[in-house]
């Protein structure tokens, strides 16, 4: 049997282990426990861990480091923003040219990667030295992450982790994972207690509140800071040493200088953990206005480095003490608070805690940097049935969970630290009734007191071959709403009366059909701007079968991508706006002509009958194009179309399709009292002894038709996509 493993994929270093008859990690090919979280990218190879770090230095724009804050992200992210403006990295990030509008990506020249495609490179490294050490292959896995990820970065990890060919079992928290590494689960206490992990990583920090009773661990809270960890005290460190250094801020050479330090600056930082002080010694640092080699000789000292960082660290108190109040806690109900991570060993961390808690209490890991991966060991070996001696874990939502109406009105569906798995259903009603069509769904998480964009859920459907009572009455729809043990969410929705038009959908998975219903939304909104309702209504019909496609671009178990399905939907959306930006109704102009054809054959059934027959061909061949042809094709046969019809049947456009043309302005604007006063003036013209009064009744018909007309065009056709509740 493949063995199954325990990967920690960490900001700045990744780990993988494995639980047999003890728990142990498993060196890489370099023989370190740890590999760093970096892969370069040089004119002959991919280096991935120590090799690619040892070589940041020389080709620092094409390494790539702590990928796992770019997970999940989108360009238009405050953070990613940051980022990007104070030139963070070396290494530049943008829009990436194939996929969603707001998603990243990592500019490689003359390539680009995703965060998800460096994070498998990662995860393949440590995969292949597993398996190297191991002799086996590895098939399984526990991958940690942050506690407080969103549904975005946890779809991101599993994607990351699908590119390496890894099977992931659970995305296990990080804290969670520290806990089982702790050995709580061996325990068995008879009476529970309730503990903090408090995990300080490279990037993260993350804090839950768990509480263990027998074999079992229950979450009952998680919160912390998704841009706080190492490196930014690697920063803040490197900033001190250059201070230290007398290095001005306004040298041209301080980005360069700060940028070639951080390396350093980790080491300090790692050494002031353990040290009274530390002696930092560069010979070249970087190069000063003349081309000359800089170096530096400092010392810096704990008691510098805390004051230097506290106004960092300080928000670590606030972060505890509003977990504690979201689940109605004191201090004094924690029975321990276990620190991992490496940034957990700085001296400050341990001070600040100490401030809320008995400084007893506040334990550090035994292997701190090791303790994530032991952990997702251990659960791995427990999801893979190879041991009974772990109870269960119950898991807790990590965010509120939000359904934003057409109103912009917010609707809580699932609250936050709630036991996992987490279900809810609701009806909502389709704005315009029955009229309606298609139907948008947008959903949010809150973090960190902000929304965010979690994905979204399209239905279309049509209903015009079923039984109505009429058009105004209301049509529901079923929501149903889950949240699986990893907190990803699933969303099924169906039509209460007619439940098998239905559509499931895991969201925030950032794949093509994202990007297709975003560009969808856009295109609606720029259809519903152009002033004709025969466009509006042409985009409409054509949305149903849209939005039909898109749906079915991803296999909602394997998640494989249905190219064929693909490319018809992105031809449909490159044709529908094309022909709405060019006023081309073709699903009208079809409409019409078959419905007058059919009026012209009721009222005059032996007439014509082959001219007739040669339209019909025609526009049966139109038909056919209308969802697959391109423009060009679509617009000739157009053209033939009402070519031949004027050829062979030169009255039918002011006559049966006049006729249809009028019935529908007057059914789309409610206006049948004018219908009926036309057939009142057609009526008293058929009857009238002389020209003079015919004439006057005719005028009548050609004001009311002209009244039809202008009511018609002036009514507004937004593209109806919104719902109650």
């Amino acid at each position: 049997m493949a063995k199954v493993v325990g990967i920690d994929l960490g900001t700045s270093n990744s780990s993988i282990g494995i639980r047999e008859l003890t728990t142990r990690i498993l060196k890489s090919s370099e023989g370190d426990f740890i590999v760093p979280s970096c892969v370069a990218f040089t004119e002959r190879e991919t280096l991935v861990g120590v090799k690619a770090k040892n070589q940041s230095k020389q080709n620092a724009e094409r390494t790539v480091v702590h990928v796992k804050r770019l997970m999940g992200k989108t360009l238009i992210d405050q953070e990613v923003q940051s980022i990007i403006s104070k030139s963070r990295y070396a290494y530049k990030i943008a829009q990436h040219s194939s996929s969603a509008l707001s998603t990243l990506a990592i500019q490689i020249p003359p390539r680009e990667f995703t965060p998800e495609e460096i994070s498998s490179l990662i995860l393949g490294k440590v995969k292949r030295d597993a398996e190297a050490a191991l002799g086996e292959e590895v098939t399984h896995a526990v991958i940690t992450v942050p506690a407080y990820y969103n549904d975005r970065q946890k779809n991101a990890t599993l994607s990351a982790a699908k590119l390496a060919n890894l099977h992931v079992l659970r995305l296990l928290p990080e804290p969670t994972a520290a806990a089982l590494s702790f050995g709580i689960d061996d325990q068995k206490a008879t009476l529970a207690e309730t503990m903090i992990v408090f995990d300080f990583g490279g990037g993260t920090l993350d804090i839950s509140i768990l509480t263990i009773g027998g074999e079992n661990i229950i979450e009952q809270a998680k919160g912390g800071d998704m841009w706080l960890g190492g490196v930014d005290l690697d920063r803040v460190t490197a900033e001190l040493i250059l201070e230290k250094a007398k290095v001005s801020r306004s040298s041209k050479q301080y980005a360069k200088a700060l940028s070639n330090l951080l390396p350093h600056a980790e080491a300090a930082k790692i050494a002031l953990s353990a040290n009274p002080k530390v002696k930092i010694q560069i010979v070249e640092l970087y190069e000063d206005e003349d081309g000359f080699p800089v170096g530096l000789d400092v010392e810096v000292t704990e008691q510098e480095f805390s004051q230097k960082i506290r106004p960092i660290l300080e928000k670590i108190k606030p972060l505890v003490n509003n977990l504690l109040q979201d689940v109605h806690f004191s201090p004094l109900d924690i029975s321990k608070i276990l620190l991992v991570g490496g940034s957990s060993q700085i001296p400050l961390v341990k001070r600040l805690l100490a401030e809320i808690f008995p400084l007893e209490k506040i334990i550090l890991h035994d292997r701190p940097m090791l303790a994530i991966a032991e952990g997702a060991s251990i659960l791995a070996h427990k999801l893979m049935g190879q041991t009974e001696v772990m109870g269960e874990i119950v898991y807790t939502t990590a965010h509120e969970y939000y359904l934003v109406d057409s109103d912009a009105k917010r609707h809580l569906l699932i609250g936050k630290n709630l036991p996992l798995p987490a279900q809810t259903t609701l009806v909502a009603t389709l704005k315009k009734g029955a009229e309606q069509r298609l139907v948008h769904f947008p959903f949010e998480n809150r973090v960190d007191g902000r929304f965010e964009k979690i994905g979204d859920l399209w239905l279309s459907f049509d209903l015009d071959d079923r039984e109505q009572d009429n058009e105004k009455r209301d049509i529901a729809i079923h929501l149903a709403v889950s949240i699986d043990e990893n907190n990803l969410l699933q969303v099924e929705a169906c039509l209460k009366d007619y439940p098998s038009i239905k559509i499931k959908r895991n969201l925030s998975r950032g794949m093509v059909d994202e990007a297709l219903f975003q560009r969808l939304e856009k295109d609606l909104a720029e259809v519903s701007t152009i002033p004709s309702c025969y466009v509006g209504y042409d985009y409409e019909e054509r949305v149903k079968s849209i939005v039909t496609n898109i749906n079915e671009i991803i296999d909602a178990e394997t998640l494989a991508i249905n190219q064929e399905k693909e490319n018809k939907a992105k031809h449909q959306l490159d044709l529908a706006i094309q022909l709405a930006r060019n006023d081309q109704p073709l699903y009208t102009n079809y409409w019409y002509v078959k419905d007058a054809l059919e009026d012209f054959q009721d009222e005059h059934p032996s007439q014509k009958v082959e001219e007739i027959k040669q339209i019909k061909v025609i526009l049966k061949s139109f038909e056919k194009m209308l969802e697959h042809a391109s423009y060009d094709e679509l617009i000739a046969k157009k053209e033939e179309l009402f070519s031949e019809i004027e050829r062979l049947l030169p009255n039918l456009q002011s006559g049966s399709m006049m006729k249809e043309e009028i019935f529908i302005w007057a059914e789309k604007t409610g206006r049948l009292d004018l219908l009926e006063k036309m057939s009142t003036l057609a009526e008293k013209s058929e009857r009238a002894t002389t020209e003079k009064e015919r004439a006057k009744f005719d005028d009548k018909i050609r004001d009311t038709v002209q009244e039809l007309r202008d009511l018609y065009e002036k009514r507004s056709h937004r593209i109806e996509t919104g719902f109650r509740l």
